[in-house]
Order: structure tokens, then C-alpha cells, then sequence
């Protein structure tokens, strides 16, 4: 497993590089005293004990992504982090097996588990398992021993040595306890506004009514560790600040994050709070919030018996628009019932509601409905067509409504968005380090796709929000994400597999090509990124870079690859390698 990404404690590094230097001087020892080694001393990867066949097996603190603890043989290195009684330590794991090949933790084929050692005190803690990642939550003061796992397919395909954890009460004013509390606007990512003592430095963001916005916080203890809103034992709250005018925002609570809803146009006071288990820990002093009108939108409506693009893209092209303002619900809604008009309607909010009365007509139906600049949907109706007006610069759609019984269609208008805007962030995430590599700027990419070895693939997932700032969740099922070769890339470098949360790009030959990602909603693509260049290249040997004239990795080569190893410039797989080839030579 590459060295990069992992900032290990340098007291633990010590520890296990120099562990690791001493096996290889070893190993090198007994080449340069008997000049050779069978074959089978090397690694055989037949005929193994599963647990001959972790090469590591690392502990992530994941507040800090920096490793606590490591297996070697049958103890650790290291230690776990305290857990505060009533609340929880989240630890993930690197993983690899005797080739020096990352397992996976995906939560479906790999899981990492967590259970009480054998004989150990129960009672202290318990725990959560998210598959790729741990939770073990302190239940009473006192210590205990726990056994990481590793789960293959429902079954423990490897278990570590027991570990000790500690539970602590925690007896702290919590209010003295918060070193920074930093309110994020999730639509930019961007910190607004953060307290100083009794009051703030910046602001909120301007609401629209009938609108919200989202936002986040950063949050971190007087000792300057984040606090984590996990949405189980940490969350972010908001409410009227004491006395605050009544009416103008509602507000909406998600865990890690919350929405502040324009309701009416004027301005009040809210309180940011820290909840923990079901009581705020924390609260800020007041910041004030403003609400704004709401953006106008603006649909062309035309009501006709028949399908005739012809007759309907004259009203287009010459008829005058007449005013209508559209209600805010079927139940405000304006009704008309003219044909042969071309309706002008103007709402505010999401959408707009107009009603059709069919009754003044001795025709039965159906109608048709033209619009321009936007969609109209019924929404006590049945579709019966629908389909763009080919030629026609005035008219861009139309739709056959077939007549209710009552014969008034209601008509939900919507302005046209161009989902590329309501993107506010794509970024591709390299699923074997956890790292973002890449991000949509507009029209083009920063950053880039990790290299595919040929026959072997890459494994990248996404991190999406809308343009508030709200995380799309890529659950397989309504948001899925997609990849495809972009028009005109060269075929036959990379196949593809799908798997709703991630996707897979496959080195099928030596080359380089362009792909597209998509975000897939319902079935139908509702974004698409620019085109982002993939490369594939032959599987490089390591071994190589340490051969000397003769193509053999000699006493020097090996000494190289250990100081590269210790430089972090290669890594432990890497230098597996290096020692099967010296040993080999």
C-alpha cells in the first residue's frame, strides 16, 4: 500500500520501519551468507492461513486520518485513542494482503468488524460497523480488550490480536470546550461567518423567499480536535435566537448540516447549536438572517385542440404575449380557457399553477399545450404526447392532456434550468486512498484520473452537490454514477463497469483515451462533466528500477529500495517486490 496519504505518528513509524529494515537485512544476510533461498521462503501464495496472508493491517483514527495502531505479528504498535464515556471514537483501517495488494473495505464483498476479545470485561463499550469503517462507543468508565476483523462475504476472514481501548468520563464544561465553530456555505464550500467570544466575524447568506439555503460548520474542541456531526452523537441545530421576529425562516435539521428556509421578506436572529445524544451542548451567540424575494420565473403558455406545429409557431412568431400572473398551488391558480393565446405567466418560487377550464368548449378533448422557455405538466391529467416543436424558434415543446372529468386541467408550469448550473460541485474520489484526484471547473477539469495498469482496473467514486450546496447521495437507486467514453475518444483503451455509488475503468490495451461521468437520475442522464483524459500503460516491474547491468538486483539495489522505502518514495508492496527479486537473483 502506497506510503502517501498516511501521516503515521513518527515514534510508530520508527517502530515498524526499523522492524521492517531488520527482516530485510535479515533475509539479505542469509542470500549473502548462502547465496541462495528456496523458492517456497519467499511468498507463496498457495496453501496460506488466512492470517499469513494480511501483510499489514493499520488502524485510522479517522478525526485526524492519521494511523494509531499496527499488527505486527502477533501484537501492536501503538494504541488506540480514549473514548469518552457516552461518546464514540470512528476508526477505519488499511488493509493489505501478503503481496503488498490493498483490500478493499467496499461495506459489500470487505468489511471491517470489531468485537469484545475473548474473556474480556463487558459492559464498557459497544459498537457500530459501517463497513468500510468502525464506531466503538464508550458505555462505562473502565478498559477492555477488543479484536479488529476482517469480513469477507459474511464471514471473519481474518481477526487481530486483541488491543486494549479505554473509556474515561468526561467532566468538562463543554461550553469552555469549543476552540472553533465556523458556519460553511455548502453551496461554495466556503467558511462565512465564525463566533469570536460573544459574537461573530462575517455573515450568513442572503435567503430568497420560498427558497433556502444550506448550510454546515466546522466545529473543533479547546484542544483543536474536530468534532465530528455524524448525525447519531454530534449534530448541528438552529433556531429563533431569543426575542427574534417570528415567521420570516423555518428551518430544517439533517444531521451535518441544516437548511434555513425564506419564508417571508424581513430579516431576524438565529442560534447555532451543537447537540450531543439529545441535549445542546453548545450554543453560539445570535447572527442575523435576511430574507429577499424570490426569483421570478417566466413561462409562455398556448392552449390548442389539435397538434398543428404550424398553426401554433404562427401564434409564436407574431401573436402578442398577454400578462398572467400563475398562482403559488392548484388551489390559487388563475383559470383561462381561451385558445389561440399566447399566455406570458409569471410566478415566484419553484413553479408556477394555472388552471385550463375545458367546459367553455363544445370540443371534448384533448387539448394541447405549447409552451416556450419552460414545461407545463398536468397534474390531475393523463399524458397522452408529448415532444419538441421541430423548426420553430418561438415554441420548444408540447404536450396532449387528455380532459378530467370534471374538464379543468391543472397545469404545473416550470421554468427551463440548465442542470449543468445546479451542479455546484462533481468530484471524482480515488476509491483505493479515499483521496478527491479531480474536480469540475466549469468546462474543464483540475486534477486528473489515477493511471490504469492494463487488464487491471481503477476504482473512483464522486463527491456531487447541488447548487445549494445539498450532497446528491449516490444510492444506486434514484442517483447513480455513470462513465462513458466521450464523442470522438478512441475506443478499445478502457470498458467500464457500473455500480450505482462507484464506478470501475478497465486497462483493456496500452493508450490514452477521454471519458465523461454522469450523474444518472431516475434512469436518464441529468448531468454530464466534461471530458477527462484516462491513461492506460503496462504494469510497471519496481524491480527494475533497482537492476544494475547485469538485470539482477544485487546488495547495492536492495539498499537503495530500503532507503527509498524509508524516504516513503516507494512502498512496503513495492519493496516486497524489490526482495523477491534480490532474493531471486
Amino acid at each position: 500500500m502506497s506510503q502517501t496519504g498516511n501521516t503515521h505518528p513518527p515514534g510508530k513509524r520508527a517502530l515498524r520501519t526499523g522492524a521492517v529494515l531488520l527482516v530485510v537485512l535479515a533475509m539479505a544476510g542469509m542470500v549473502l551468507a548462502t547465496g541462495t533461498v528456496a523458492a517456497t521462503s519467499v511468498m507463496d501464495d498457495h496453501d496460506h492461513d488466512h492470517d499469513d496472508e494480511i501483510g499489514e493491517f493499520e488502524i485510522i483514527d479517522r478525526s485526524t486520518d492519521e494511523v494509531t495502531a499496527y499488527v505486527h505479528g502477533d501484537h501492536w504498535h501503538g494504541e488506540l485513542p480514549h473514548v469518552h464515556e457516552g461518546e464514540h471514537i470512528s476508526l477505519g483501517a488499511d488493509i493489505e494482503d501478503a503481496d503488498g495488494d490493498e483490500i478493499e473495505l467496499d461495506g459489500d464483498h470487505y468489511s471491517l468488524g470489531v468485537a469484545l476479545a475473548e474473556g474480556a470485561h463487558e459492559g464498557v463499550v459497544s459498537f457500530d460497523e459501517h463497513g468500510d469503517h468502525v464506531h466503538i462507543i464508550g458505555e462505562d468508565d473502565g478498559h477492555t480488550d477488543v479484536v479488529f476483523q476482517l469480513i469477507h462475504d459474511d464471514h471473519v476472514e481474518y481477526e487481530t490480536p486483541s488491543i486494549e481501548v479505554e473509556v474515561e468520563h468526561d467532566d468538562h464544561d463543554h461550553d469552555d470546550e469549543i476552540g472553533k465553530f465556523e458556519i460553511v456555505d455548502r453551496s461554495t464550500g466556503d467558511a462565512v461567518a465564525d463566533v469570536h467570544g460573544d459574537h461573530w466575524h462575517g455573515s450568513l447568506p442572503h435567503v430568497h423567499e420560498g427558497e433556502h439555503i444550506s448550510l454546515g460548520a466546522n466545529i473543533e474542541d479547546a484542544d483543536g480536535d474536530e468534532i465530528e456531526l455524524d448525525g447519531d452523537h454530534y449534530s448541528l441545530g438552529v433556531e429563533l435566537a431569543d426575542g427574534a421576529h417570528e415567521g420570516v425562516v423555518s428551518f430544517d435539521e439533517h444531521g451535518d448540516h441544516v437548511h434555513i428556509i425564506g419564508d417571508e421578506d424581513g430579516h431576524t436572529d438565529v442560534v447555532f447549536q451543537l447537540w450531543h445524544d439529545d441535549h445542546v451542548e453548545y450554543e453560539t451567540p445570535s447572527i442575523e438572517v435576511e430574507v429577499g424575494h424570490a426569483h421570478v420565473g417566466t413561462v409562455e403558455l398556448l392552449a390548442e385542440e389539435d397538434i398543428d406545429h404550424s398553426h401554433a409557431c404562427l401564434h409564436g412568431d407574431f401573436d402578442e404575449r398577454t400578462p398572467l400572473d400563475a398562482g403559488d398551488s392548484a388551489d390559487t391558480a388563475p383559470t383561462v380557457s381561451d385558445t389561440h393565446v399566447i399566455w406570458e405567466a409569471t410566478y415566484e418560487g419553484d413553479a408556477g399553477h394555472v388552471r385550463f377550464d375545458t367546459n367553455d368548449h363544445s370540443y371534448p378533448g384533448p387539448f394541447v399545450f405549447y409552451t416556450a422557455d419552460g414545461s407545463a405538466e398536468p397534474a390531475n391529467a393523463d399524458v397522452l404526447e408529448t415532444g419538441e416543436v421541430d423548426e420553430c424558434d418561438s415554441l420548444d415543446e408540447y404536450i396532449e392532456v387528455e380532459t378530467p372529468e370534471d374538464g379543468i386541467i391543472d397545469l404545473e408550469l416550470e421554468e427551463y434550468h440548465d442542470h449543468d448550473d445546479e451542479i455546484g460541485k462533481f468530484e471524482i474520489v480515488d476509491r483505493s486512498t479515499g483521496d478527491a484526484v479531480a474536480d469540475v471547473h466549469g468546462d474543464h477539469w483540475h486534477g486528473s484520473l489515477p493511471h490504469v495498469h492494463e487488464g487491471e482496473h481503477i476504482s473512483l467514486g464522486a463527491n456531487i452537490e447541488d447548487d445549494h450546496g445539498d450532497e446528491v447521495e449516490l444510492d444506486g437507486d434514484h442517483y447513480s454514477l455513470g462513465v462513458e467514453l466521450a464523442d470522438g475518444a478512441h475506443e478499445g483503451v478502457v470498458s467500464f463497469d457500473e455500480h450505482g455509488d462507484h464506478v470501475h475503468i478497465i486497462g483493456e490495451e496500452d493508450g490514452h483515451t477521454d471519458v465523461v461521468f454522469q450523474l444518472i437520475h431516475d434512469d436518464h442522464v441529468e448531468y454530464e462533466t466534461p471530458p477527462i483524459e484516462v491513461e492506460v500503460g503496462h504494469h510497471h516491474d519496481v524491480a527494475d528500477d533497482y537492476r544494475n547491468e547485469q538485470g539482477e538486483v544485487d546488495t547495492a539495489g536492495l539498499q537503495d529500495a530500503i532507503a527509498d522505502f524509508l524516504q516513503n518514495e516507494i512502498s512496503t508492496g513495492d519493496l516486497q517486490e524489490v526482495i523477491a527479486a534480490f532474493l531471486a537473483s
